[in-house]
């Protein structure tokens, strides 16, 4: 029996409190006790810290749990003789979740509060492994080995873009995304206006997971060699090489026209918003001019409206068409640019030149004629009454229809068209001849050439220094036809029918119906003087001796009747008595 009580393993059992864990099983047996235990202390630290030197090193670096005054004995918290697959390592009563890993040098904030320590103390996020393996150290048991910089537990999420830069510099530790703290102003494209509210994955793409890459979501950034999603790679989101130039993220709405500084006219609160000041609109296909240079961008690029005008060079593509179509048959097909500037719609820069090349030349006096004198502005359904046909066409953008229209197209052409006739139709219905241009000119209206000859009344001898109107008297407008649309009014009447064709029709009679009418048998139309009248062949008395050199006044004296002098034709005497007197005295 004493036998049995003095071998070694029944000495071990009755000196030994228990079981070592697993971890200090080789020191089991009574020699073994020496590695921890020293005879004045009990569990020595100094002892401890032989063989767990890594402990030692982090001690004398002032670092983490074991550094602190009020965990210097290691039998605090590693209370051996347990049993094999104690852990040695004691909680306290609250356990391992109640523990206070501030004491460890490192508070758990946000995200990692509520974490589960193997969550972080995992064999893949020691740093360097080797010395702990070294001391036997088992890997997946261990709280050692761990620092305290993200890449320490976290994958890189911008695979290196940002070097050995804190990721607390920009990142929380709630949320991995966004990155709250970052402060893109201290970056080179410091965001202003409207870039502040662009997300960031607009200019920040993954490499996978499509535009996004993931960098949209909330959430942490994958540990170590843990993919962020099942089979997938971590989103690889760029921020290192993102463009800054405009032309790097928007497309060039002007096929690269006006060269890549998009600032020089846009800016980064409103893109519609042109800096009008820094603009040169001449390097565009439509440079202004004129009244353009003061017009406002929006009166031609319309709100809601595609900003890219099309058909620009055509004046209707934005200017209702003043003429109704009226000028759409020229081979310009009316372009406006034939007759205006951008300097004003008036005056028309048309010349006399340009109208020779028309239907209607312009001649004579009409070449003086202001253009409203025969192109007058009129309401559109008074064009239409006369017959012409107008293209009532919706105005283009920003321009109202024509409240009147200039009138250039005419059924008729003809002087009457324009011109009243004075003469309320006689020409045709009396002489027989067409058109005024029978006996006027353009280049004066008075400068008359009609041939009086072929009227019942030719014009002969003083008659023809006789104006026209000498007689062809001027009368009252009644009887003539109402003028055109376009034509001026003659305020009297220069009636051809009707003239007078005997003489006392125009001539007051001078001898007062002594004679008749036919003045004709006495005078001619070269001289008033009676040189057809033949006294001994006309009248009952012959001129003979003396007599024939006695002047018309020595016989036919004048006398007043009727309230006029009047020369006495007849009756006169035939006596010699009763013209001369006698001078023979009776005897």
């Amino acid at each position: 029996m004493w036998c049995a009580l003095l071998s070694p393993e029944a000495a071990r059992g009755q000196i030994s409190p228990g079981e070592l864990s697993r971890a200090h099983a080789k020191f089991d047996g009574s020699d073994g006790c020496l590695n921890c235990h020293s005879a004045n202390r009990g569990v020595d630290r100094e002892l401890c810290l032989t063989c767990h030197t890594p402990i030692r090193e982090r001690i004398a670096a002032g670092l983490g749990l074991h550094s602190r005054p009020d965990y210097g004995d290691c039998e605090h918290c590693h209370i051996e003789h347990q049993g094999r697959d104690f852990e040695l390592v004691y909680w306290g009563k609250a356990g391992q979740k109640a523990f206070d890993h501030a004491l460890a040098g490192y508070t758990l904030q946000g995200a990692h509060a509520p974490l589960e320590c193997r969550a972080c103390h995992r064999k893949e996020s020691i740093a360097d492994p080797a010395p702990l393996l070294a001391k036997g150290v088992d890997l997946g048991r261990t709280y050692l080995g761990l620092g305290t910089r993200c890449a320490g537990c976290h994958q890189d999420a911008h695979r290196g873009q940002f070097g050995t830069a804190d990721c607390a510099s920009c990142h929380g530790l709630k949320k991995f995304r966004p990155a709250e703290l970052f402060d893109h102003d201290t970056s080179k494209f410091p965001l202003t206006l409207a870039h502040e509210k662009v997300a960031c994955a607009r200019c920040h793409p993954g490499a996978t997971g499509g535009a996004e890459g993931g960098a949209g979501a909330a959430g942490s950034a994958p540990l170590l060699a843990t993919p962020a999603s099942p089979g997938s790679e971590p989103p690889n989101v760029h921020f290192r090489g993102v463009p800054t130039t405009c032309a790097g993220c928007h497309k060039d709405p002007h096929q690269g026209r006006f060269g890549g500084k998009c600032e020089t006219c846009h800016t980064a609160d409103d893109w519609k918003r042109i800096q009008r000041a820094n603009f040169d609109h001449a390097r565009t296909r439509y440079p202004l001019t004129g009244k353009h240079q003061a017009t406002d961008c929006l009166d031609c690029h319309l709100p809601g409206k595609p900003r890219q005008i099309a058909g620009f060079e055509r004046c209707a593509s934005c200017h209702a068409d003043a003429h109704a179509g009226q000028l759409a048959l020229r081979k310009s097909g009316g372009e406006c640019g034939e007759c205006h500037t951008t300097s004003g719609f008036r005056p028309s820069t048309y010349t006399v030149a340009l109208h020779e090349a028309t239907s209607y030349p312009l001649l004579g006096s009409h070449r003086t004629t202001k253009c409203a004198t025969c192109h007058r502005t009129l309401p559109p359904t008074e064009l239409e009454r006369a017959g012409i046909a107008l293209v009532r066409v919706a105005p283009a953008p920003k321009a109202a229809g024509p409240p009147a229209i200039t009138q250039f197209r005419f059924p008729k052409s003809d002087c009457a068209d324009c011109h009243r006739d004075p003469h309320a139709g006689d020409t045709g219905r009396y002489l027989g001849t067409e058109g005024c241009l029978a006996c006027h000119a353009l280049t004066d209206w008075r400068a008359i050439r009609f041939d009086h000859s072929v009227t019942r009344f030719p014009v002969a001898g003083l008659h023809l220094k006789v104006a026209c109107l000498g007689c062809h008297k001027t009368q009252a407008d009644g009887g003539l036809a109402p003028p055109s649309a376009r034509a001026w009014a003659t305020p009297r009447a220069v009636r051809l029918a009707g003239a007078p064709l005997q003489c006392t029709g125009c001539h007051a009679d001078p001898h007062l119906a002594q004679v008749g009418t036919s003045c004709e048998k006495c005078h001619s139309d070269t001289s008033w003087g009676p040189s057809r009248f033949d006294h001994n062949r006309d009248s009952t008395y012959r001129l003979e001796g003396a007599h024939r050199a006695v002047a018309c006044i020595g016989c036919h004296f004048r006398e007043r009747a009727a309230g006029k002098e009047v020369l006495r034709l007849k009756p006169l005497g035939s006596a010699c008595t009763d013209c001369h007197k006698s001078t023979i005295q009776p005897l």
